[in-house]
C-alpha cells in the first residue's frame, strides 16, 4: 500500500475537495437556471435558518398585483414580523414603507384588537378552513383607529414557515352606515314628531312631511307646492282667533319661505271644513357657500289651546257679569228693606205695619234664595251635597212646586198649568232636592216669558223610555239661540237682558237644576226653535216601585212646646244689631235673653249670670267663639248647659270645628228661628243635672229624658222610616243611612251623639265595620254605638262589644228608651 494513501490528513482534503466541487457544480446549475429564467429564488440553509434570494425581478409581477390592491398586505414570518407590504398597508397606517418591514404585525393594531389578531393567525396555522375577516381596529395616523376587516392566511415558500395578513379599510364603509343611520333617525324623529314638519326644495314643493303634516294636509302633500298643500291664512293673535274666516287673506309665500326665519308666527289653517290655528316656523337650510337648499317649516296645532283661552276668557266675563248681578239683585230686596224701615219710623204716611212686615218678609226670603242658591250650587260643584232619598210622590211634589211659584207668576199675568194624572207618581228622590228642580225650572219659565204667557209643567211616564219618568216644563216666551242652547246650563250663564233686569236672578239656578238631576241618575235637556218661539226643559228620572202603604208612617207634628220649656239664654254677638233684633225675637218665643258683644265680656256675664243656654256668634273680638267655648266648658257650672254656635259658615269642617270645641249644636246664619228655639228648648235643665257637654234636655212632659243627634243605620227601609218617625217625634234629630260607606260620611258630617246601627246590612261589608271605622276617627270619639241584630246569644254580644260598640240590643228595640240605652251604653 502506498504510504500516501494511508495518511488521514490527505484523505479528508480529498473529500472536502470532492464537496467543495459538488457545490460549485449546484451553484453554477442554479445560476444557470436562474440566467435561463428555469428559477425565480435560491433557498441557501444557514445556521439561523434557511435564507431566500430572489433574483431581480423574479417577483415583479406579484408585487405589481399587490401594490394594486385596494387592501393593506402584510407577509409576516412565524414570529409574527412583517417581511413585506405593499403601499395600501403604509398609506393606512400613515407610515412609510420601510418602518412597516420588521415590525410586528400586533404593534399595527389597537391592544383591544391584539386578542382578536392572535386567535386569527393561530387558527390559520392550525389548518383551520374557516377564512372569514374580523373586525378589528387599526392603528392609523395621528394615533386615531381605523375599522378594518382583517384576515390571515397561510404561505407555502419552499419549506418557509410565513402567513399573509389582509387588511381592509371599512372607514368610508362605516361612514355611509352612520349616515343612513343618522338619515333612518331624522326620518324617525319626523314621523313622530307631534308638530308637523315638512322639508320643501328651493321652490318651495314638499319633498318631505311628518304624518302630523299629512293629518293637517288632509291627505298626501309630497311633491306638491307648499302653498297649495298647506293653504295658510292671515289670523289675529286674540283668543277669537281660534276660528278663522274663508274670507281672511291668504299668507304669502315669501313670508313662508324668505330670506330670514319666521318664529312663532300665527296663522289659520282651513282645509276642507276644518279650521285651524297654527304656530308656524320655517327658515332655510344653507351650504357652506350659503346657498340655499331645502326649506324646514315646522307647524304646531294650538287650536285646542285657543278654544281653552277662548273658554277662559269667556268665563271670566259672564263672572264679571255675574258679579255686576249680584251687586244688583242685592241692591233691589237691601232698597225695600231700607225702605220698610223708613216706614217703620213714621216716614211713610202710617202704612200698616202687617204691610210693612210683608214687604221686609219678602225682601228677606228673596235675599235667603238667593244665598241658598250660591251655597247649594258651590256644594253640588264640589261634590259636598248628600241627597236623602226616599220613595215619594212626583205628583205632590209638583202640586208644591207650583204653588210655590204661583204668585210670581200671576203677578206678571202668566196662565200657568200643570198636568199630571191622577193617583201617585212614585220616584225615588230626596223630596226637597227634586222640589228645587222643579222650582227652578217653572221660575226660569217666569222670568223669561213677557207678562201674559202660558206656562205648563206636565210629570208622567216617559213615552220613549220603559220605567223612566219625565218631567216637563214648557213657555211661549223670549226662547233660546243655538248659542244659548249650548251653554245655558253653564255656571253663571243667562240670556241676555233688558237694562232694568226685571226678570232677575244670579244665572245660577240652571245649572243647579242640572247637578241635582244628575245627582239623581237622570238627566235634563233643552229644546227651543229659536228666539221668540219658547222653550222647553225635559228631566228623565228613573221610576220606583211604590212603598208598602202599611209602612208609610205619618208625619210627626211639629209640637215645640212638647220639647222643652222656654230658657235663660245669653246671647253674644259682637253686631249689635243683629244681636238686638234676635233677642227681641227670642223674647218673643218666651225665652229670657242677656246680651254681651264681645269674648270677654261674654265670658265675664256668663260667670256672673250662668245662663242655661250660651248662643254664641264665633267671629267675635278679644277672644273668639272657639276660645271662648273652650274655656267655659272647664267651668263645673257648665257641665249641664247648653253651647250654640252661630256662624255664616256652614261646611263639614265648620261644623266639626265647632263640635270639637265645645259646641253642642252650629247654627248657620241667617238663623231659622223655628229649628234654633228648638235648640234652645231641648236644653239640659240646670236643676236637673245633666252629662257633660250638654248632650240634651229633658223633656217636661217626660222628667229625665233628653234629646239626641241620633245616625240610625239600616238598610230596610221601611223599618229606619218608623224608627225615624218615632224617634223625631220624641225630639230627637235623625239622620239615616242605609250602608258603611254612607253611614261613615254620615257621621262624619253629621257628628251624631248616638250610632243605632244594624248588624246584618245589605252591602258588602256588615255593621262590624261600621264599629271599627267609627272608632277610628277623633272626632267622634264620645259617639255612643248600639249594635241592633235579630240574634241573641252570648257569641254575638262578644263579637259587638269586641268590634267597639257600647251595648248590643236584640230586635225588637222601643226606640222611645233611647234614653235608657245610652245610660247603660255609658255605664259599660
Amino acid at each position: 500500500m502506498d504510504a500516501d494513501d494511508r495518511n488521514p490528513t490527505v484523505d479528508s482534503l480529498r473529500q472536502a475537495l470532492s464537496a467543495a466541487t459538488r457545490r460549485a457544480d449546484q451553484a453554477e446549475q442554479a445560476l444557470e437556471a436562474i440566467y435561463a429564467g428555469e428559477a425565480d429564488a435560491i433557498l441557501v440553509p444557514a445556521g439561523s435558518g434557511p435564507q431566500v434570494f430572489i433574483r431581480e425581478g423574479a417577483d415583479r409581477p406579484y408585487r405589481a398585483i399587490v401594490e394594486l390592491m385596494a387592501q393593506g398586505v402584510a407577509v409576516c414570518d412565524a414570529e409574527g414580523r412583517v417581511l413585506r407590504s405593499n403601499d395600501a398597508l403604509a398609506d393606512l397606517l400613515g407610515l412609510p414603507a420601510d418602518r412597516v418591514i420588521g415590525r410586528p404585525v400586533a404593534a399595527l393594531f389597537d391592544p383591544d384588537s391584539i386578542g382578536h389578531l392572535e386567535a386569527l393567525v393561530a387558527s390559520a396555522r392550525s389548518g383551520s378552513e374557516r377564512r372569514d375577516s374580523v373586525l378589528l381596529r387599526l392603528l392609523g395616523p395621528d394615533g386615531a383607529t381605523l375599522p378594518a376587516a382583517v384576515g390571515v392566511g397561510t404561505l407555502e415558500l419552499d419549506g418557509l414557515d410565513a402567513f399573509l395578513v389582509t387588511v381592509t379599510d371599512l372607514s368610508h364603509q362605516k361612514r355611509d352606515e352612520e349616515l343612513l343611520a343618522s338619515e333612518r333617525l331624522a326620518r324617525s324623529i319626523i314621523e313622530q314628531a307631534v308638530d308637523a314638519i315638512v322639508v320643501c326644495d328651493p321652490e318651495g314643493r314638499v319633498l318631505r312631511a311628518s304624518r302630523e303634516a299629512h293629518r293637517l294636509c288632509g291627505g298626501n302633500p309630497l311633491l306638491r307646492p307648499f302653498v297649495e298643500a298647506f293653504p295658510l291664512r292671515q289670523t289675529g293673535s286674540g283668543p277669537e282667533g281660534s276660528g278663522v274666516s274663508p274670507d281672511a287673506p291668504p299668507l304669502p309665500p315669501a313670508e313662508v319661505f324668505g330670506e330670514e326665519p319666521v318664529r312663532n308666527r300665527e296663522v289659520a289653517l282651513a282645509c276642507g271644513d276644518r279650521r285651524d290655528v297654527l304656530l308656524l316656523n320655517s327658515g332655510p337650510i344653507r351650504d357652506e357657500v350659503g346657498r340655499r337648499l331645502a326649506y324646514v317649516v315646522t307647524m304646531t296645532d294650538v287650536t285646542p289651546q285657543k278654544r281653552a283661552q277662548a273658554r277662559l276668557v269667556e268665563a271670566d266675563r259672564r263672572k264679571d257679569e255675574f258679579l255686576a248681578m249680584l251687586a244688583h239683585e242685592l241692591r233691589n230686596p237691601l232698597a225695600a228693606i231700607a225702605y220698610g224701615v223708613a216706614l217703620l219710623r213714621g216716614g211713610g204716611g202710617g202704612a200698616p205695619d202687617d204691610e210693612v212686615a210683608a214687604i221686609l218678609e219678602r225682601q228677606v226670603a228673596h235675599m235667603r234664595w238667593m244665598v241658598d242658591d250660591l251655597l247649594d250650587v258651590a256644594r253640588v260643584e264640589r261634590g259636598r251635597i248628600a241627597l236623602r232619598p226616599d220613595t215619594v210622590d212626583l205628583g205632590e211634589l209638583a202640586d208644591q212646586a207650583t204653588r210655590a211659584v204661583r204668585p210670581s207668576a200671576e203677578a206678571k199675568g202668566h196662565a200657568l198649568a200643570l198636568d199630571r194624572l191622577p193617583g201617585p207618581i212614585w220616584v225615588k228622590a230626596d223630596a226637597t232636592r227634586l222640589e228645587q228642580v222643579i222650582v227652578n225650572l217653572l221660575t226660569n219659565a217666569v222670568k223669561y216669558t213677557p207678562p201674559g204667557g202660558r206656562i205648563r209643567l206636565a210629570i208622567g211616564p216617559d213615552p220613549g223610555a220603559e220605567g223612566r219618568l219625565l218631567i216637563s216644563v214648557q213657555d211661549n216666551g223670549l226662547g233660546l239661540t243655538p248659542e244659548m242652547r249650548e251653554r245655558v246650563f253653564d255656571l253663571f250663564s243667562q240670556a241676555e237682558r233688558s237694562l232694568d233686569r226685571k226678570e232677575g236672578g244670579l244665572g245660577i239656578g240652571l245649572t243647579l237644576v242640572r247637578r241635582l238631576v244628575e245627582l239623581h241618575g237622570g238627566k235634563v235637556e233643552v229644546a227651543s226653535d229659536g228666539p221668540g218661539l219658547g222653550s222647553t226643559f225635559r228631566v228623565r228620572l228613573p221610576a220606583a216601585e211604590p212603598p208598602d202603604p202599611a209602612e208609610r208612617p205619618e208625619e210627626p207634628e211639629d209640637d215645640r212646646a212638647a220639647i222643652g220649656p222656654a230658657r235663660h239664654v245669653l246671647l253674644i254677638d259682637d253686631n249689635r244689631d243683629m244681636g238686638t233684633a234676635l233677642a227681641r225675637l227670642l223674647r218673643a218665643e218666651g225665652h229670657r235673653v242677656d246680651l254681651a258683644h264681645d269674648g270677654p265680656s261674654g265670658l265675664e256675664r256668663a260667670e256672673q249670670l250662668r245662663p242655661e243656654v250660651l248662643v254664641v256668634d264665633l267671629g267675635l273680638p278679644g277672644m273668639d267663639g272657639y276660645e271662648l267655648a273652650r274655656r267655659l266648658r272647664r267651668a263645673p257650672w257648665m257641665a249641664d248647659r247648653r253651647l250654640i254656635s252661630l256662624s255664616g259658615y256652614g261646611g263639614v269642617e265648620d261644623r266639626k270645628r265647632s263640635i270639637t270645641s265645645g259646641f253642642d249644636r252650629h247654627v248657620t246664619k241667617p238663623v231659622d228661628l223655628r229649628r234654633l228655639d228648638r235648640y234652645i228648648r231641648g236644653a239640659c235643665d240646670a236643676s236637673a243635672g245633666g252629662e257633660a257637654g250638654g248632650v240634651g234636655g229633658p223633656d217636661p212632659a217626660e222628667p229625665g229624658r233628653s234629646t239626641y243627634r241620633i245616625l240610625l243605620v239600616e238598610d230596610q227601609q221601611s223599618l229606619a222610616e218608623v224608627a225615624r218617625r218615632v224617634l223625631q217625634r220624641i225630639g230627637h234629630e235623625v239622620e239615616l243611612a242605609a250602608d258603611v260607606p254612607s253611614a261613615l260620611e254620615a257621621a262624619r258630617r253629621f257628628l251624631p251623639d248616638v250610632i243605632l246601627c244594624d248588624l246584618h246590612l245589605n252591602a258588602p261589608m256588615d255593621g262590624l265595620e261600621v264599629a271599627r271605622a267609627v272608632r277610628l276617627e277623633p272626632e267622634l270619639a264620645d259617639a255612643r254605638l248600639i249594635a241592633v241584630t235579630g240574634r241573641d246569644g252570648q257569641a254575638a254580644r262578644d263579637r259587638s262589644l269586641a268590634s267597639g260598640f257600647d251595648l248590643h240590643l236584640t230586635k225588637p228595640v222601643d226606640f222611645t228608651e233611647v234614653d235608657r240605652y245610652v245610660e247603660q251604653a255609658r255605664r259599660r
